[in-house]
């Protein structure tokens, strides 16, 4: 999986440490790493511009990402948008925030009703058990995306079925093997 990392520019230096464990960690058990966010950001008076361009670029990396890890426990704003983008885009998302340091963004409740959401609070010794903890469950949420080469038959039932049935032609096929799946004794003893 392709792992978007969000950190709020606030107070990096405190949580250094937990973000190379971070993407050590993921990087250990092969998965892609956005680390942008992980870049210094030291934005004085005048230079809003260059802090936008940091968001717009961060936004766009979650576009590109399956699922997002944000550490929060110094809240940002802008953070938060991306990840409610990220969640609006069904993309697993984990947030973190250092033992004491809740992060204020975790009460929102349009945030608690998301069944993509994992919210852990952390510490260096049980982080890499959360972080296999929630990359096992954002597998379990991420489609893997392939191309089928069909006939125009099975194109013009597909396209059928979906109209009849309401869903796009890509769950009409999912819906498909999964059945076959379900009777497939061979598949269910390997």
């Amino acid at each position: 999986m392709k792992i978007t990392l969000l950190f709020s520019p606030e107070r990096q230096a405190d949580l250094l440490k937990a973000a190379k464990k971070i993407v050590d960690h993921l990087k250990k058990k092969r998965h892609g790493v956005n680390q942008d966010a992980l870049r210094k950001v030291s934005l004085g008076r005048g230079q809003k511009g260059d802090f936008s361009k940091f968001y717009h670029s961060l936004w766009k990396r979650m576009k590109m990402g399956d699922a997002v890890i944000a550490e929060l426990t110094y809240p940002s704003t802008e953070i938060g948008y991306i990840i409610s983008e990220a969640m609006k885009d069904k993309k697993p998302v984990l947030v973190l925030y250092k033992e004491g340091g809740k992060s204020s963004y975790v009460p929102l409740s349009t945030w608690k009703a998301s069944n993509l959401l994992v919210i852990k609070e952390y510490t260096e010794d049980k982080l890499e058990e959360i972080l296999d903890d929630f990359l096992s469950f954002a597998s379990s949420k991420v489609d893997t995306k392939f191309i089928l080469i069909i006939t125009p038959e099975i194109d013009a039932y597909l396209r059928w079925k979906s109209a009849a049935e309401g869903v796009k032609k890509a769950e009409v096929v999912r819906q498909a093997v999964e059945a076959y799946m379900k009777k497939d004794e061979k598949y269910k003893k390997s």
